[in-house]
């Protein structure tokens, strides 16, 4: 891993989701791999994302919390969201930090991004981005061919099985309160054997 660190990589994010939606008319990117729910919490949770001490409020990947580490590593990295409040959010905080001068942000979506950007990447990090978007198969193949031959992708998600349920809904949202409430759709978990069926099919193993 550690011969990566001074290449490219793109860190996708995306959004968390809720099981309600009010207004969706302001989506500024269409995707197939987006849940709208989690785009709108994501715009109404923007201005909130980092306390006032430069930490996250909430363990949540995205506003730079992957990308702006791996920046300071030495990579060259693109980080990429659906939702433009977030990169909103990502550029204004990395500007408190001149060593980011590395690190860019797009306002994309990932099938997008790969389209025009086809082995491109080192390294794609999808981290905790399955659980809340849909179409798995779609977002992973995307991934894959934005990957440059013998790249690695690193991947994390919640599993949908019982004790994902019970590990990051029942404790971290309603008894320690670490995600917001509401923030994960259980049905948009995904299982290990998925993740490596869609990985087969995109040929990366």
């Amino acid at each position: 891993m550690e011969q990566y660190l001074k290449r490219s990589a793109i860190v996708v994010a995306v959004l968390i989701a809720i099981s309600y939606c009010n207004n969706l008319s302001n989506m500024a990117v269409e995707s197939v791999t987006i849940d709208k729910c989690d785009n709108e919490f994501f715009t109404r949770e923007a201005e909130d994302w980092w306390a006032a001490d430069g930490q996250f409020k909430h363990l949540r990947a995205l506003g730079g919390f992957v990308s702006e580490p791996l920046a300071r590593k030495g990579c060259t990295v693109v980080g990429i969201d659906v939702n433009e409040s977030m990169i909103e959010v990502a550029k204004n905080h990395a500007k408190f930090d001149s060593s980011l001068v590395d690190l860019s942000y797009h306002l994309e979506s990932i099938e997008e991004h790969s389209e025009k950007n086809e082995e491109q990447y080192d390294v794609v990090v999808l981290a905790f981005v399955l659980q809340h978007s849909i179409n798995h198969d779609i977002l992973i193949s995307s991934c894959v061919k934005a990957l440059k031959p013998g790249g690695i992708i690193i991947l994390s998600a919640a599993n949908r099985t019982v004790a994902g349920w019970f590990s990051v809904i029942l404790l971290g949202e309603l008894v320690y309160g670490y995600v917001p409430r509401g923030s994960h759709n259980w049905r948009l978990f995904i299982k290990p054997e998925e993740v490596e069926t869609y990985l087969s099919e995109s040929k990366l193993v």
